[in-house]
């Protein structure tokens, strides 16, 4: 069975070498730099959350948002105050386990950027270069993205997602998907060759009723008279805040005794390693 794993590891590892290769290419191809490096992070977030390939190729090429939206900066406000207090509370339990780990948010790599990373060196030299990461990211409301959650799970350490509002902090290891990984990954890949090669798919859908390319034939965008707010009504608003405010002590402490369990079990490992 571990020879199973090792081998399907492999696997999944040629295959987002391989993403990562026309990801690049497309990010070059548009121009879709930061500073010196490429944004391949917004090519896979296209490639991972759209059905329709020639939106795709129109977002890449025009690079465009929705400007007939803004949303209530209390949903901002939410995620911003969870991910301190679970932070906060994190870097607590780090002290009282006597556990050392370095913490970064918004930490930004080639899938995206994460909410919370944290790496634990390996102070004691038993074995060399190896540190462990864990990925977290906070959601304040029920929504969840998977396209997201699939890019982050291309990097090869474990994701904790933390759901405030359900109360649920769920650990997502790379490892024990790659199944999923391999057949998300190879779609990805195809999608983005397809791309590459001029001979994408549209499929016309209920998200061209949102699209901005207005010279294909099934576009069904209809720009509004004003720009709409997205909030919430003030009973909605209240019984909202008061549900997050409520879950957010569970959540971190939940979150925190994970990463405190994942550390010290990495460490114990190194450690059997290092006397063999």
């Amino acid at each position: 069975m571990s020879q199973e794993r090792s081998e399907s590891t492999r696997g999944v590892s040629g295959r987002y070498d391989e993403l990562l290769a026309v990801t690049r290419e497309l990010a070059s191809r548009n121009g879709l730099t930061i500073g010196s490096g490429l944004k391949t992070a917004v090519v896979g977030a296209l490639l991972c959350s759209n059905i329709c390939e020639r939106k795709i190729k129109y977002s890449l090429e025009h690079q465009t948002s929705n400007r007939y939206e803004k949303f209530d900066p209390l949903f901002t406000a939410k995620s911003d105050y969870a991910t301190l207090k679970i932070v906060d509370h994190i870097k607590s339990r780090l002290d009282k386990e006597q556990v050392l780990a370095s913490i970064t948010c918004e930490s930004q790599d080639e899938t995206g950027a994460y909410d919370v990373l944290i790496e634990s060196s390996n102070p004691s030299g038993t074995v060399p270069n190896h540190h462990t990461k864990i990925k977290l990211e906070v959601k304040a409301g029920l929504g969840v993205a998977l396209e997201q959650v699939e890019r982050y799970l291309w990097e090869p350490s474990p994701l904790v997602l933390i759901r405030v509002m359900s109360r649920q902090v769920i650990r997502l290891d790379p490892s024990e998907l790659n199944e999923f990984l391999n057949f998300a990954v190879a779609e990805d890949v195809q999608k983005a060759k397809r791309l590459l090669g001029g001979k994408y798919h549209t499929v016309p859908g209920k998200y061209c009723a949102a699209c901005m390319d207005f010279a294909c034939e099934h576009n069904k965008f209809r720009p509004p008279k004003e720009v709409r707010m997205i909030q919430f009504s003030d009973t909605n608003a209240q019984e909202d805040l008061n549900l997050f405010l409520r879950n957010l002590a569970f959540v971190a402490e939940k979150a925190a005794s994970l990463v405190i369990q994942e550390l010290q079990e990495e460490e114990a490992k190194d450690g059997n390693q290092a006397k063999r």
